[in-house]
């Protein structure tokens, strides 16, 4: 598995599959840090991807 380096930081309302979809065929794994909200949003934005999610929460509680 080679890591790309990539990063993105999602600006409010806009979609993560839309910011995405020129990597999609290259993506194979998604990791998400960030508390509950953030790791539903790139599950609802990506669901119908099929790729893996890895959730690191940072939530408060």
């Amino acid at each position: 598995m080679e890591f790309t380096g990539q990063f993105s930081e999602l600006t409010p309302g806009c979609s993560l599959a839309k910011e995405l979809a020129a990597w999609r065929e290259q993506i194979s794994l998604v990791v998400v840090v960030g508390g509950d909200g953030s790791i539903l949003r790139v599950a609802r934005d990506l669901c119908c991807w099929q790729v893996p999610i890895l959730g690191i929460n940072l939530g408060q509680r």
